[in-house]
């Protein structure tokens, strides 16, 4: 069990959560290694709100003593994917989100994947080698990472989780139409 290195990783400042995605699959690869496997949840994170902190409460809940991980889409794909700049560039995102108390570990995934093409996903969750994916069940891309997580040696599991009328996106598109007014 590597529970000193996943301790090691949890005393560490917010700003030593977070780590490149190179050396994030390496840190993957050590803490599996030593029989554990990680949990991990992505997203694009465009604004922080409280539906996060939900879903990282139940992905903690749900991981318990393991390493939970957090990758954020990068900003090319965001604009790519959803059409919208993010309002905090990607370093920014994943730093916020590595100070939340549910998450042990901050990445920027660096792909620009079609979120429609699931094989552009493929590469990513490869990869990670054996962890978890988790999504909340409401999530109108588990098929895609249902498909990914076969094709792959990743562990798909949707958690149940309230679904929130809150949208980062819609509030991020909101926030750009109204500063082009000014």
């Amino acid at each position: 069990m590597s529970l000193p290195l996943i301790e090691s990783i949890r005393q560490a400042r917010p700003d030593e959560r977070v780590a490149s995605y190179t050396e994030t699959v390496r840190r993957f690869h050590d803490v599996q290694s030593s029989g554990d496997p990680v949990v991990v949840a992505t997203g694009g994170h465009i604004i922080y709100h409280r539906g996060h902190v939900l879903w990282f409460q139940t992905v903690r809940r749900f991981a318990g003593n393991q390493l939970v991980a957090v990758g954020a889409e990068n900003d090319a794909s965001l604009f790519s994917n959803r059409g919208v700049a993010p309002v905090r560039d990607e370093s920014d995102r994943v730093t916020v989100l590595a100070d939340s108390k549910s998450v042990d570990w901050a990445f920027v995934l660096p792909d620009v994947p079609t979120y429609a093409d699931p094989e552009s996903f493929i590469d990513r969750y490869r990869d990670f080698g054996r962890v978890i994916l988790v999504a909340p069940e409401w999530d109108p891309f588990n098929e895609q990472r249902r498909i990914q997580a076969e094709r792959t040696n990743v562990i798909f599991v949707p958690l149940r989780v309230p679904r929130l009328d809150i949208s980062a996106t819609k509030i991020a598109r909101k926030i750009q139409r109204s500063s082009h007014r000014y």
